[in-house]
């Protein structure tokens, strides 16, 4: 009889296993649903994002090779015709700072196996799909990772289903799902980041601590802004010793400059270049990123981050306090005193929650010492602070967690019951709230690329247009290029009519474009009452939500000559 009931309970087991197996991968599908979603709804990028995506262009089409051979002949010979910078954006358009060619190159690996092999497709729009879709794959692998380490790490206080509950808070919320697949090094960061919190939860620190070293040298340099609280708190703790942390550090380091210092002085034809150092010299020793914009110092903890989390920063409330533990003390206290048994004396919960390594504050504190240093510098942006975002997830994830199976218990009676099951719908109106301004969030964001969306409508024009007039010139404004203009976007006109030629105007001096206007055919404007020119078709911007209703105002005009055919 004991053999047949350890039996029983062993297959229960099982099941219960597999089906929290079943129900976190359904929500890991439920996220990346919605991550696609995004993904094709505004397929179209901004100027934050349009290195990196210009770069996997220039790397899938003309690779490395013309750059190393440019840069060897250089040396050589000092007069040698430089050939190469019309073959890459980023010496025509430097930009303000340099940034790393190692995510690039990593999606244009990407897109090349993708698209050669299995796709099978050479459309380039596409291409500019697939290269995004596997940046999208690479930061949802490290939330799948993420997630699965939660439970062990907070076995203690919170169930097995809390990386199912972390998941969909993810997918819920507008940001990590609209930006994963966003080609702004913040995303590239966040993975990484993400995968640091995985090893740090799984225990090993030293691994956490390398891949943040390899970040901030690599991919943004504000990482060290993290790895700073992190590791401090690592030390102080005895999770990491003085030594260790020594060794990773320098071990980091010399992974990081071996990637992208030989890497980047090829393609940007320098000597020797770090971008991350100069990138770091730029904001936090000239602090000239204030130049485009300062806020106040509290604006993260009171715009962004409630913006960011929506209704479900309740579920962190709920999570890092002990409210939950005082409304069981009241409930039981109230039953008690109906039932007339005044000898029972109960225990005050605790105000403040003991904080250990199966308490969520054990590791938001240190991330939250993030936000609270960033804020000192005066330029802020969501993007700056996407690392915060799991950590948060997690702790609305326990709180999620905890109102389960608190609404789920056997143990409780039918009042406190219902009480619970009150709390957790409570908790399930948090989600559906977030998932809903979420949806808002992206219906807004359609209208963002106005840009991208001139440059097809643009496409019926181009295919009409007579190819025996000779080359056609397609004159781009700042504006548009900032909006959504992207080189693939260009490369599939070039595919319907091959003697196309572009000109971009740029901040730069030497894209400033005077007296531009006698060589274009079309022009992509942000003025539509040029003369000489006739509007074909508009493109919609500058969206703002009124009365229940998204409002939009002409941004980019697609443009043609008057004696234009």
């Amino acid at each position: 009889k004991n053999s047949i009931k350890e039996y029983q309970r062993s297959r229960m087991a099982r099941i219960h296993g597999s089906n929290h197996i079943y129900y976190y991968n359904g929500a890991f599908l439920f996220l990346v649903a919605v991550s696609a979603a995004y993904l094709l709804a505004c397929p179209y990028t901004k100027v934050e994002e349009s290195f990196a995506i210009q770069a996997t262009h220039d790397l899938y089409y003309h690779g490395i090779r013309p750059a190393i051979r440019h840069r060897i002949l250089q040396n050589s010979n000092g007069d040698e015709e430089d050939y190469v910078s019309p073959l890459y954006d980023h010496l025509q358009y430097p930009g303000v700072v340099p940034r790393s060619f190692a995510g690039p190159a990593a999606l244009t690996g990407f897109t090349y196996l993708m698209a050669n092999i299995i796709v099978g497709t050479s459309d380039p729009f596409v291409l500019q799909c697939v290269a995004r879709f596997g940046l999208m794959s690479f930061v949802l692998h490290a939330f799948y990772r993420f997630g699965r380490s939660i439970p062990s790490r907070f076995s203690s206080t919170a169930s097995e289903t809390v990386g199912t509950w972390f998941l969909i808070l993810c997918a819920c919320q507008f940001h990590i799902p609209y930006y994963c697949s966003r080609t702004l090094p913040n995303t590239f960061a966040l993975g990484l980041i993400v995968h640091a919190y995985t090893e740090w939860f799984r225990g090993r620190p030293y691994m956490a601590c390398w891949i943040l070293v390899i970040c901030a040298a690599v991919v943004r340099c504000d990482t060290i802004i993290l790895l700073g609280t992190i590791g401090l708190a690592m030390l102080l703790r005895g999770e990491m010793t003085f030594g260790g942390a020594l060794a990773t550090g320098i071990s980091g380091g010399i992974t990081a400059l071996l990637t992208t210092v030989p890497l980047d002085s090829i393609l940007w034809q320098k000597s020797f270049l770090w971008p991350e150092a100069v990138v770091l010299f730029f904001n936090a020793v000239q602090n000239k990123s204030s130049d485009y914009g300062v806020m106040v110092w509290h604006w993260y903890f009171t715009r962004a981050l409630p913006r960011a989390m929506l209704a479900t920063g309740l579920l962190v409330f709920v999570a890092s306090t002990t409210i939950l533990d005082w409304i069981s003390w009241w409930m039981v206290v109230l039953t008690t005193r109906r039932g007339n048994s005044n000898d029972t004396v109960l225990a005050l919960p605790p105000l403040i929650p003991q904080i250990n390594s199966s308490h969520i504050l054990y590791y938001l504190v240190p991330v939250m010492g993030f936000v609270a240093l960033y804020s000192l510098l005066p330029h802020k942006e969501m993007r700056f602070i996407f690392p915060t975002l799991p950590m948060l997830n997690v702790a609305a994830a326990i709180g999620m967690d905890r109102l389960s199976m608190l609404s789920s218990s056997n143990t409780n009676k039918r009042k406190n019951y219902l009480l619970y099951k009150f709390l957790f719908l409570g908790g399930v109106l948090c989600l559906l709230v977030t998932f809903l301004g979420s949806c808002i969030f992206g219906a807004i964001s359609y209208y963002n690329y106005p840009g991208g969306v001139a440059l097809a409508l643009l496409e019926p024009h181009i295919r009409m247009s007579d190819a025996n007039n000779g080359i056609v010139t397609i004159c781009i404004d700042i504006e548009s290029s900032m909006t959504g203009v992207t080189l693939f976007g260009q490369e599939k006109l070039v595919s319907l009519n091959s003697d196309l030629r572009f000109i971009k105007e740029g901040y730069e001096a030497e894209n400033n474009r005077q007296n531009w206007m006698g060589q274009c055919d079309f022009l992509l404007s942000e003025d539509g009452t040029i003369p000489g020119f006739e509007v074909l078709e508009i493109a919609p911007g500058n969206p703002t939500l009124q009365k229940r209703r998204i409002v939009t105002q002409d941004k980019i005009f697609v443009m043609r000559r008057l004696n234009s055919s």
